[in-house]
């Protein structure tokens, strides 16, 4: 049986924590020209507010591509919308579920690693 997240025609990928994006920032990378790229804002900003219970506030970064394409290399951002949660991926418009269940495991992985590295 597949998860939510496997159903979902949006991309989710989960990267190597060697950069240096934290879990207090969610970045939303958005283009004039596209036409899913509000709604994706609009949902990782609700996911975000969902999620105030959470010790950290939550940030939304809208980055428009247009703006800084040199970014587009160094986040490895191959499509647009797409939204990095710390070390993970999403690319294309997901549901807010979506977007909440990687804040939820980023959150757990930032907890977990904390408490083994004290």
């Amino acid at each position: 049986m597949k998860t939510d997240m496997e159903q979902s025609p949006v991309s989710y990928e989960r990267l190597d924590a060697d950069n240096d994006d934290s879990l207090g920032r969610i970045l939303v990378f958005t283009s004039k020209q596209c036409p899913f790229c509000g709604e994706a804002l609009r949902l990782a900003k609700e996911a975000a507010s969902r999620l105030h219970y959470y010790s950290k506030q939550l940030e939304v970064v809208e980055t428009r591509i247009e703006n800084s394409r040199d970014v587009l290399d160094y986040h490895r951002i191959t499509a647009i919308p797409t939204i990095k949660i710390g070390p993970a991926t999403l690319t294309g418009l997901p549901k807010v579920e979506d977007v909440e269940q990687v804040i939820h495991e980023m959150m757990l992985t930032d907890r977990l690693n904390a408490a083994m590295n004290p």
